[in-house]
């Protein structure tokens, strides 16, 4: 037996499917940068990738 959703649930449901697929999309980007900044010979683009992964880690854990 299925059970039927209110709108309201509906729209709860997606924005939490939304918001998870998100945080993953944004973890992903932070994981990337922090590899990138530590294979990177460069010393400006290692601090600039740094940077750019430590603003995205502080965002998803205040999310």
């Amino acid at each position: 037996m299925s059970v039927k959703l209110s709108f309201e649930e509906k729209c709860k449901n997606i924005r939490s499917a939304v918001h998870t697929c998100a945080v993953i999309v944004a973890g992903a980007c932070a994981v990337f940068l922090t590899v990138k900044a530590t294979a990177t010979t460069s010393r400006e683009m290692d601090n600039g990738n740094t940077v750019i992964a430590k603003k995205i880690t502080d965002k998803i854990f205040s999310m």
